[in-house]
């Protein structure tokens, strides 16, 4: 099997991504990179989620479906939910199950993401209604299909930058930093006051929280108690 290589990046953080002057984001170019999360009981998000993180997508790459976040593996059914940033169009989507195949929610932005800064994105579910959020901004908002059903909890694996890990298949290409998961629905207040703000992981409902700081090594850790590292069988290249 081909070795897979995880790029991270040095970047220097200016107004575009201003939660810190300086840190380490990861690169993914678009064709084999990803994080590989083991399941857990922390990352079914069944009644409430949110999913966040900043981007900033490869211009070049202007089609194409490129995953942000996903706990989705459509041969086996085991779906739950699928964060992107790119699908038949340049905006967000998130789908989410209730035990097929986006049969809970599928619901995409109206904002382009081919901006070639740093974005915050998020994405929320509260049972009644399927929140897309652009910079802080609501971006899209819908009922779910099935109003008050629960998000089917999946025993696939989390996976950062793709949903098919050994295919290629919706493969990110560009930066992710500031991965968090929350298990409900956060405010569009909570995300603008938030999103420029490190966190310290013991924030009330934080499920997993990567920051991608190490800078050496080849573990990515989760920042919060659940301890959703990974992945340790990757080789990170600085």
């Amino acid at each position: 099997m081909k070795k897979i290589i995880l790029s991270v990046l040095l970047i220097l953080l200016f107004a575009s991504h201003a939660h810190a002057s300086l840190n380490y984001a990861l690169l993914f170019d678009g064709i084999d990179d990803f994080v590989k999360v083991p399941d857990s009981n922390s990352l079914d998000l069944s009644s409430g989620m949110t999913i966040e993180a900043w981007i900033k997508s490869d211009l070049i790459s202007d089609s194409g479906a490129r995953v942000i976040v996903s706990k989705w593996h459509d041969p086996t059914g085991e779906q739950s939910y699928i964060f992107k940033d790119h699908n038949s169009t340049p905006n967000l989507r998130i789908e989410l199950s209730k035990g097929g195949h986006n049969d809970l929610a599928d619901l995409g932005g109206a904002t382009s993401l081919l901006t070639g800064d740093w974005i915050h994105v998020a994405a929320t579910y509260d049972l009644n209604t399927v929140n897309l959020f652009y910079n802080g901004a609501l971006d899209s908002s819908a009922p779910p299909k099935a109003p008050g059903e629960s998000i089917y909890n999946s025993s696939t694996d989390l996976l950062i930058g793709t949903v098919n890990p050994f295919a290629g298949f919706e493969t990110f290409d560009g930066q992710i930093d500031e991965v968090r998961i929350w298990n409900y629905a956060r405010t569009q207040q909570q995300l603008q006051d938030n999103r420029f703000l490190a966190l310290n992981g013991a924030e009330d409902g934080l499920m997993a929280y990567w920051n991608f700081d190490e800078g050496t090594g080849q573990t990515v850790f989760d920042l919060t108690i659940n301890g959703n590292h990974g992945p340790t069988w990757l080789n990170f290249r600085y």
